[in-house]
C-alpha cells in the first residue's frame, strides 16, 4: 500500500507541474523568459566592444542592443544587433544564434549551429536572480563578447 500512495502522490505532482505551466523548475523560478541587452564587456549599451585607430583612419565595432528568448519548451533565440563604423562608412546588422537550452542551477547552456561551419557549438552562462551572463563568441574574430542580459 505505502507503494502505491507513493506512486499517486508522483502522478499528482507530475499533474500539477504540467497545470502550472511550468513556472518553476526545480532550481526556483524559471530561467524562462525574455532578457533584455543591458551591458557588453562591462559597458552600458551601445558599447563598443573593439576600436582602431590609425592617423587618417579608424574603425569601431559597437554592440547597440539585443534580446535573449528562453522558450519555456527548450528552445532560445539571441539576437544582438552591431554597429560597425569603417571611416565614414556605417554598417548595422543583427547577429542571430537559435537552438536549444537547458540550465543546471545557476549555469545555463545555449546549444546552436555556427552557419560557417556548420559545427554544433554551445555558449555557457550564469543565471543570477533576473541576471544572465554569457560570453559570446561569433561577434568579434577570435574572441568572446561578455553580454549582459537583464530579464
Amino acid at each position: 500500500m505505502i507503494r502505491s500512495r507513493g506512486v499517486r502522490a508522483t502522478a499528482v505532482l507530475a499533474l500539477l507541474g504540467a497545470t502550472t505551466g511550468c513556472a518553476y523548475d526545480v532550481f526556483g523560478p524559471s530561467a524562462a523568459g525574455t532578457y533584455d541587452l543591458t551591458w557588453a564587456n562591462g559597458r552600458f549599451v551601445p558599447a563598443v566592444v573593439y576600436r582602431e585607430a590609425t592617423p587618417g583612419y579608424w574603425y569601431t565595432l559597437e554592440v547597440t542592443s539585443g534580446t535573449l528568448d528562453l522558450f519555456h519548451h527548450g528552445r532560445f533565440s539571441l539576437q544582438v544587433r552591431m554597429r560597425e563604423t569603417d571611416g565614414d562608412l556605417v554598417t548595422t546588422w543583427t547577429q542571430v544564434y537559435t537552438g536549444d537550452w537547458e540550465r543546471d542551477g545557476r549555469d545555463v547552456w545555449l546549444y546552436y549551429v555556427d552557419p560557417v561551419s556548420d559545427r554544433e557549438l554551445v555558449l555557457s552562462g550564469f543565471l543570477s536572480g533576473g541576471y544572465l551572463e554569457v560570453p559570446v563568441t561569433g561577434i568579434l574574430s577570435g574572441e568572446a563578447v561578455l553580454l549582459g542580459f537583464e530579464r
